[in-house]
């Protein structure tokens, strides 16, 4: 969709350098955040920017479940023994920013890539509403929240 969009404006005559993708689902990133991106973008090793913030959760204490629920092998066995607070910071993609290099997104047809680099996001600013409880701790940080997002 975003290819198409853009191969649309180019037949119109309006061409950019970069794309930036803002996904309505995603209303607490700042202008702060936005601009600390486009910030980014310009390290020449940069051709693309994904936001992210902390998980809550470390990927290392999830997996999937057999048919049977059996957990057997649920935990990876150096996990086993870790305490949440020895385990390395993990990141999640949040969906709030998605920047990227129109040229970089033309031939790698997507944001993501070996010059991705990630912009670290609040958790605050990184609420992505996918459901009524997203909803609702949006609402609650914006009804919190003195200044504007």
């Amino acid at each position: 969709v975003i290819l198409h969009a853009l191969n649309w404006l180019e037949d119109a005559g309006a061409y950019y350098d970069l794309l930036i993708l803002l996904q309505p689902t995603s209303p607490l990133r700042s202008t702060a955040d936005i601009d600390q991106a486009i910030e980014l973008s310009h390290e020449p090793q940069t051709k693309a920017i994904v936001s992210v913030c902390e998980t809550d959760h470390h990927p290392l204490w999830s997996n999937s479940l057999p048919a049977d629920g059996n957990m057997g092998e649920f935990l990876r066995p150096e996990v086993l023994n870790s305490s949440r607070q020895s385990l390395p910071v993990s990141y999640r993609l949040n969906g709030a920013i998605y920047l990227a290099d129109i040229n970089f997104l033309r031939s790698n047809g997507s944001f993501f890539g070996p010059k991705t680099f990630a912009l670290i996001m609040s958790k605050e600013h990184s609420v992505d509403i996918d459901n009524i409880i997203d909803f609702q701790l949006a609402e609650f940080f914006l009804d919190s929240s003195r200044q504007p997002v």
